[in-house]
């Protein structure tokens, strides 16, 4: 009896520390680590010739996407950015990954001439609260999307949609002034791990 006790009170220890973690750390992950994650062309549809020129790029941030105003540590939602003025969060992701995909795919000159339609399903940065509040590698950076390829002449679906993403460390604390120091922002960072998805998958 004693010892089942003794392991009723571990059980219920662990979980109120894995709620306790839960709440204050983003999925801890750093840019070299096992945490980071880029994905992309491994998860695109095989045997795929890609020799691509991009004529067109279509950024979907669909209505049902939740979005979260709250300053905590890490809001429950589908889309957390505060890397923008109070304004439209659906356009604002929509402006940053647009702009981050053309920059990415701007020195392909491939043969086939292709559109790009790419339709967010996560854009969870950090809060203000995390940037300067968390000690630093406990916060990430989160985005994922669907990617479908087309005939820029024809429309004719070349690959079909598949999931990419960027997953990478947050600076947060310390890291996170040194970059404001710098000049650097959570746009900057984001836009930079965008451009490599972009070569990574259709380079």
């Amino acid at each position: 009896m004693k010892s089942r006790t003794i392991l009723l009170s571990l059980a219920l220890g662990l979980a109120l520390s894995a709620c306790a973690k839960d709440e204050f750390v983003t999925r801890a992950a750093t840019e070299d680590g096992p945490g980071a994650a880029l994905l992309g062309a491994a998860e695109a549809p095989a045997l795929v010739s890609r020799d691509y020129s991009v004529e067109n790029v279509e950024v979907v941030v669909p209505e049902s996407l939740e979005v979260s105003y709250a300053n905590s540590f890490f809001p429950k939602a589908d889309i957390v950015w505060w890397g923008d003025p109070v304004g439209d969060r659906r356009a604002q992701v929509d402006a940053l990954i647009t702009e981050a995909v053309k920059k990415g795919v701007a020195d392909l000159d491939g043969a086939r001439k292709v559109n790009l339609v790419l339709e967010v399903t996560r854009f969870h940065a950090i809060t203000e609260k995390t940037r300067f509040a968390a000690p630093p590698g406990t916060a990430t950076h989160d985005i994922k999307m669907m990617l479908t390829v087309l005939d820029a002449e024809t429309g004719e679906v070349i690959e079909p949609a598949h999931p990419v993403g960027v997953t990478f460390e947050a600076h947060t604390g310390t890291q996170a002034l040194a970059d404001m120091a710098e000049g650097i922002t959570q746009k900057d960072r984001i836009t930079e791990k965008l451009v490599e998805l972009m070569h990574m998958e259709l380079g």
